[in-house]
């Protein structure tokens, strides 16, 4: 029995798990509180602790060995060893739910921590310890993690003058931005990049 709970994923056991996901032995995951949508695939060595907070992870991403993420912290009582807290005694607030947009890239060995948000079409770097939210199209690099540059749908580099998708100007959003960028790529526009 304790070889099948290592080497292999219940659904079942799972808050969610769709169609067509992947999860490579070996692996250590609170899997109650996990979603996973369709079209997933997660390396091995992967290791997701979520005993009071929720792990979501959207379709169509792609994450490499060595994945690890906390949802939660230990909490710090003075006067109390840390294994005499327990969850009725806890602060709140160390708990936080972890979500992974649609369409991600997560490089190996990657740290993801309580309450993060990975923006749709994200790519974070090998080694990257992510401590906020990535926006949508970003590629993070680092300890802590930080916004490189921006990626078209096509994961090609972006070019913005201060790489800063929100800092644009004159009633132009991020997404039309994007739009923009993608389609002077698709159309060979000899100025992209």
């Amino acid at each position: 029995r304790l070889w099948a709970s290592y080497f292999s994923a219940r659904p079942s056991k799972f808050g969610y798990i769709g169609k067509n996901v992947r999860i490579t032995p070996p692996y250590s995951m609170h899997q109650d509180n996990i979603y996973i949508y369709d079209n997933v695939g997660i390396g091995p060595n992967s290791f997701i602790s979520t005993p009071n907070a929720k792990v979501t992870i959207k379709s169509n991403t792609a994450i490499a060995e060595g994945l690890t993420i906390h949802s939660g912290n230990h909490a710090r009582i003075v006067g109390k060893f840390f294994t005499d807290i327990t969850d009725a005694n806890k602060p709140s607030g160390y708990d936080k739910d972890v979500v992974i947009e649609e369409d991600v890239w997560i490089g190996s060995n990657v740290t993801l921590l309580s309450g993060v948000n990975v923006g749709r079409g994200a790519i974070i770097a090998a080694g990257a310890v992510v401590t906020k939210d990535v926006p949508d199209y970003a590629l993070v690099i680092g300890n802590p993690a930080r916004v490189k540059y921006y990626v078209c749908e096509c994961s090609k580099k972006m070019d913005f003058k201060d790489n800063n998708i929100n800092s644009w100007k004159n009633g132009v959003t991020g997404e039309e931005v994007l739009s923009e960028q993608f389609n002077a790529h698709m159309h060979g526009n000899p100025n992209f990049m």
